[in-house]
């Protein structure tokens, strides 16, 4: 697991294999009209055409921190810059991160001798080899912009980020302006590569600031190469401790629609406040009804157990005899296994559900039934991502702070991360260089971060939100995203990582 400056292997030159192989000669048996060969007396050796093995994982054409070409004096290049043809031998060079104004860029570009009055664009070139353009059916681009960004593949309009529809100009401000957090992070967006020609191949980009006065711009990128086996990907959004029929889980619930995800996982805590038969209807289905189907086939919701599903103070909702339970939970939803942990496929990627409560009848602890279910589990998994998910966090920095009990060798069984709920907040957190993450944001109610433990990248309690999370062979980015319940923002990407796993090499 890295972040997205990992160097991929980037395969050099096409394999070439030379085959040898002899000639029969047949002949005709006539008793039973069966063929025989028989090697004749000076083999011929026969040279076959040269055969180029195509190139099976994604390749990196672009890495991040490559050496651009620049233009930084403000001047109005029309669209000629953006071609093939186009003669940039008097462009200045460096190194990305370029930009201004932060302190982290590796080429510092100008804004103008004005301070008060910054060039709006800047332009950036960039020329690649490609030997076979159709080994890809997709691009991958990771941008990183401040403010935003066109992206031109020899001419041809391949991404517009934070950029407003139609003609762009040297003058077009963006849409939004960037906060510190989102104007750091890379920001995937995807095409096809039908743009790509064999041979020399020009990426152009002119990044756009938000205004004149703007303090700082910030430009990276990361291109990928797209093979036909990784070409699929897979979109889904994580909400938690959602469930209370509420303003703000409406609100919730309305960006994660307009997302169109693939499907949604829940974090637990999907009806409060005691997991009741009677208000399963306001609380889940009012909101998320669109997702979930009458069987575990047709169904696009697929949940966790959270404390409140069980019951809360005197009453009691679940009841188990032995292993076997039963209750409302288990009622409105048809999950496989017990129900109460289960795993399940989802393109590329293998999801294992927990129950992090103690009211389970298989244990909570690491030498459980249950933790024994997912270590088999795990370990047999192929899928390229394996993603872990239940209510209780094992580390957090949120009022209820960690589940010791739940500190399982995630990584060591063969996981690429956790996300849990609970804690009513949203929070990063990377333990002995595996990722975790808490998104109990969902429409309960929000509690402060507390005093962060080690291991904690950013903890955000402001607002409430979900997370959109996409993934192909290779990485999988995670946004958590607000809708601006409590504080309306035009900034609404809180945090973005970006991960990678080992399946490509």
């Amino acid at each position: 697991m890295s972040l997205s400056n990992k160097r991929f292997y980037r395969g050099a030159f096409p394999l070439l294999l030379l085959l040898t192989t002899f000639v029969f000669s047949f002949r005709t048996l006539a008793q039973d009209g069966t063929f025989a060969p028989t090697l004749p007396t000076e083999p011929s050796v026969i040279y076959l055409p040269f055969v180029r093995v195509p190139r099976t994982t994604p390749v990196t054409l672009i890495y991040s921190g490559s050496t651009w070409k620049f233009l930084d004096n403000g001047s109005n290049q029309g669209t000629t810059w953006r071609g093939l043809a186009f003669d940039d031998s008097s462009w200045s060079q460096g190194p990305a991160q370029l930009g201004y104004g932060d302190g982290d860029e590796a080429t510092v570009v100008s804004y103008g001798p004005d301070p008060s009055n910054k060039y709006i664009t800047t332009y950036f070139r960039y020329t690649f080899d490609v030997d076979f353009p159709g080994d890809f059916t997709k691009l991958n681009f990771y941008l990183l912009r401040d403010d935003g960004a066109v992206i031109y593949l020899n001419g041809q309009e391949v991404v517009r980020s934070n950029l407003p529809a139609g003609e762009i100009t040297y003058q077009t401000v963006t849409v939004d302006t960037m906060n510190l957090v989102i104007e750091n992070m890379f920001h995937l967006y995807q095409s096809d590569a039908s743009a790509l020609v064999s041979g020399t191949n020009v990426l152009a980009v002119e990044v756009h600031q938000g205004s004149s006065s703007s303090s700082d711009m910030g430009f990276d990128l990361i291109v990928e190469g797209v093979t036909r086996r990784y070409e699929a990907t897979t979109h889904f959004a994580a909400i938690g401790d959602y469930g209370e029929d509420s303003n703000q889980e409406a609100a919730v619930a309305g960006m994660v629609t307009n997302w169109n995800p693939d499907y949604v996982i829940t974090l637990g805590n999907n009806n409060y406040p005691a997991g009741e038969q009677s208000t399963i209807t306001a609380n889940i289905d009012k909101h998320y009804g669109n997702f979930i189907g009458s069987t575990f086939v047709d169904t696009r919701f697929f949940p966790s157990l959270g404390d409140h599903d069980w019951g809360d103070g005197s009453i009691i909702s679940l009841t188990c005899t032995g292993s076997d339970c039963t209750g409302p939970y288990f009622n409105h939803f048809d999950l496989p296994g017990n129900e109460r942990y289960y795993d399940y496929i989802k393109g590329l990627v293998h999801f294992f559900v927990l129950d992090s409560n103690p009211q389970e009848p298989d244990g909570i602890t690491a030498d459980s039934a249950q933790a024994e279910w997912l270590q088999d589990a795990l370990a047999s998994a192929t899928e390229p991502w394996k993603v872990v998910y239940f209510n209780h966090p094992p580390y957090s920095s949120g009022v209820y702070g960690s589940t010791p009990a739940l500190q399982w060798p995630f990584k060591e069984w063969g996981a690429n991360l956790v996300l849990s709920g609970h804690d009513h907040n949203y929070e990063r957190l990377v333990v002995d260089g595996f990722p975790y993450f808490v998104n109990g944001a969902g429409g309960r109610n929000i509690r402060d971060c507390g005093t962060l433990i080690p291991g904690s990248q950013i903890c955000y309690d402001t607002d409430f939100g979900a997370m959109t999370i996409t993934a192909d062979a290779c990485r999988m980015t995670l946004t958590f995203v607000t809708p601006g319940v409590r504080v309306p923002t035009n900034n609404p990407y809180i945090d973005t990582v970006l991960l990678e796993n080992d399946f490509c090499p």
